[in-house]
């Protein structure tokens, strides 16, 4: 995780709207309960990284913080260092930015309207290379509806609808303008009492199906397959979460490759955390491993 997300991540949920319980989520949450369990790239980590994250004002309309991130890694990879703001105006609005030893500027703005209307700009600089885009959802009573554009030419539309309490379906539309293609994808999300099934298709012949089943609070099991029809490509992962009393660790295993991930947080206090990273590839005799502090409030 970088600094940018960090900060972020703990006021979030504070920024926007509480999601009212028939709310589906955007097209692209269609499977978030078991894209919360299994570990996305750049979670797993080498060598040694720290963290830390300070309120520097805090009043009754705004909260201002920063962060710093130091990740010292072996050869062939690069030691980093990311520092990190945010700005936090209470209830509809949230600055953050992140510059980095590689040369990397980013910088976000969310912004809430009338608590159903949010507007996302991000901008990216790195070296040579520039990102704009424009993220605009919409939020109903049971619907979500959406409308990305950027510099790059990628325009993008999407609606999610809840039909019954136990079933939402979505509907996306992709179009770049450089490469004169239109890409149409369908999602469709069925939750039962403990289980979540999500599966998405699109016009170019890629499936993607996930399965989340939470036997108790303490752990969760899940699996995630994507098939290329159109590359003769395919990829199956499970993975599983075991949450203790200070301690969450969770696991993933590519089963076509075997590579083995798994991530160990434990709680030292309210505002600490030490982690612990594998990432084993038998098949190419690739061991990496890290440890990590982080410290801060937010």
């Amino acid at each position: 995780m970088d600094v940018i997300s960090a900060l972020a991540g703990g006021k979030q949920e504070t920024q926007e709207t509480p999601k009212p319980s028939e709310y589906p989520g955007r097209f692209e949450e269609y499977s978030r309960e078991a894209q919360a369990v299994l570990l996305n790239p750049g979670e797993a980590f080498q060598g040694l990284r720290f963290s830390l994250m300070k309120s520097v004002s805090q009043s009754s309309t705004h909260d201002f913080a920063t962060a710093h991130l130091l990740s010292l890694a072996p050869a062939p990879a690069s030691s980093e260092y990311q520092f990190a703001t945010t700005l936090l105006s209470h209830g509809d609005l949230q600055i953050v930015g992140r510059v980095d030893t590689n040369g990397v500027f980013i910088s976000q703005l969310k912004k809430v309207f009338d608590n159903d209307f949010i507007v996302d700009l991000s901008f990216q600089a790195a070296q040579k290379n520039e990102f704009l885009g424009m993220d605009m959802e919409y939020r109903g009573h049971d619907y979500s509806a959406v409308l990305k554009v950027n510099n790059h030419g990628v325009r993008e539309a999407s609606f999610m609808q809840r039909l019954f309490p136990w079933w939402s379906m979505g509907v996306r539309g992709t179009h770049s303008v450089d490469d004169r293609k239109t890409v149409l994808s369908v999602c469709s999300r069925l939750v039962g009492t403990h289980s979540v099934l999500g599966t998405q298709g699109d016009s170019e012949g890629t499936i993607d199906m996930s399965y989340i089943h939470r036997f108790s609070p303490k752990f969760a099991f899940c699996a995630e397959s994507h098939v290329d029809t159109a590359k003769s490509s395919q990829e199956h992962k499970i993975g599983y979460e075991y949450n203790l009393i200070s301690a969450r660790f969770r696991g993933m295993v590519n089963m076509v490759s075997g590579r083995v991930t798994s991530l160990l947080e434990e709680k030292l206090g309210p505002s600490s955390s030490f982690i612990l990273s594998a990432d084993l590839d038998h098949a190419k005799k690739d061991y990496r491993f890290g440890i990590g502090l982080s410290i801060g409030s937010s």
